[in-house]
C-alpha cells in the first residue's frame, strides 16, 4: 500500500514540474510565428517578437533600444533614457511624435532627446531644464527652460517659450544671446535671431554699442547697423564702447552705427 502511495506522488511530482514547463513556454501565434506572451526578453531574438501584444514593460533597460521605433510603447518601457533618436521621432497615424506622449523630457537621453527635437524641429536643438515640453508642428513649446539654443540663438531661464518654426516669442528670459547681440532680462520677445522686439530690457549690446531701459521697442542688427523702432514714447539710453554716451526721447526710429570712430552725435541717424 505504501509503494502504491510513493508511486502515485512521484508520478504527481513528475505531473507538475511538466506542467510547469509547458507554461513557462513562449507562446506562438500560429499565424504569424511570432511570440505573443512569455517571450525571452533577456536574450530572445527581438525579431520573432509580435511587439503589439508583448509586454514591453519587460525588456529590460539594455534591450529596450532594439525595440523597433514603430512599435515601442514610451510610456510602459522601463526606463525612458534608453529610448533612442528614431524611437522619440516616430509619428503614430495621427502624426504625434513619440517624445510628445513622453510626459517628462528630462528622463531622457539628452544625446537622443536634443537630436529628435533637432529632426522634428529642421533647427539645431540644445536642451536643459525643460518644465511641460512639446513638438508643435515644426515648432516646440516649453512651459519652461532652464537653457535652450535654436540655432545661433541662446535663452537661459527662458518662461513660457515657444518657437512657431519661423519665430521666438517668451514671457520672460534672464538673457537672450545672438552672433550679433545679447539682451538682459528680457520681457515679451517676439522674433528670432537679428530682427526681434521686446516689451521690456534692462540691456542691449552689439558690436561695442549698448542700450540701456529698453522698453517698448523694435530692433534690426547687422554687421555695421543697429536699427531700433520704439513704438511708444520711450527713453533710451544710448552707450558706446568708449563709453561715449547719448538719449533718446520720444517715439520713432534711429540708426547707430557700430563701425564709426566720430563720436556718438555723428553715429546716430534719425529716421
Amino acid at each position: 500500500m505504501m509503494e502504491k502511495k510513493v508511486t502515485l506522488l512521484i508520478l504527481f511530482l513528475i505531473f507538475l514540474i511538466h506542467l510547469k514547463i509547458v507554461f513557462a513556454l513562449p507562446f506562438y501565434d500560429p499565424d504569424t510565428e511570432l511570440c505573443i506572451s512569455d517571450c525571452d526578453y533577456q536574450a530572445g531574438d527581438y525579431s520573432k517578437i509580435d511587439w503589439d501584444r508583448a509586454a514591453q514593460a519587460q525588456v529590460p533597460p539594455k534591450r529596450i533600444h532594439e525595440i523597433p521605433a514603430d512599435k515601442v510603447d514610451v510610456t510602459k518601457v522601463q526606463d525612458q533614457s534608453k529610448l533612442t533618436k528614431p524611437q522619440l521621432t516616430f509619428k503614430d497615424s495621427s502624426g504625434t511624435p513619440n517624445i510628445n506622449k513622453v510626459s517628462d523630457w528630462n528622463n531622457l537621453d539628452k544625446t537622443a532627446r536634443d537630436p529628435a527635437l533637432s529632426e522634428l524641429t529642421k533647427k539645431s536643438i540644445v536642451t536643459e531644464g525643460i518644465t511641460n515640453g512639446k513638438v508643435v508642428g515644426n515648432g516646440i513649446k516649453f512651459d519652461s527652460i532652464k537653457f535652450l539654443k535654436i540655432d545661433q540663438t541662446s535663452i537661459n531661464n527662458c518662461i513660457g517659450c515657444t518657437y512657431d518654426g519661423a519665430k521666438l516669442k517668451f514671457g520672460h528670459a534672464d538673457s537672450v544671446l545672438t552672433d550679433r547681440s545679447a539682451s538682459t532680462s528680457v520681457d515679451n520677445f517676439d522674433g528670432y535671431e537679428d530682427i526681434f522686439s521686446v516689451e521690456k530690457a534692462d540691456s542691449f549690446l552689439s558690436g561695442g554699442i549698448r542700450v540701456d531701459e529698453i522698453e517698448d521697442s523694435e530692433f534690426k542688427i547687422d554687421n555695421k547697423t543697429v536699427e531700433i523702432t520704439t513704438k511708444s514714447n520711450v527713453n533710451l539710453k544710448i552707450t558706446d564702447a568708449s563709453y561715449n554716451q547719448a538719449e533718446f526721447k520720444g517715439k520713432g526710429r534711429i540708426t547707430i552705427d557700430k563701425n564709426s570712430d566720430s563720436n556718438m552725435e555723428n553715429k546716430i541717424y534719425f529716421i
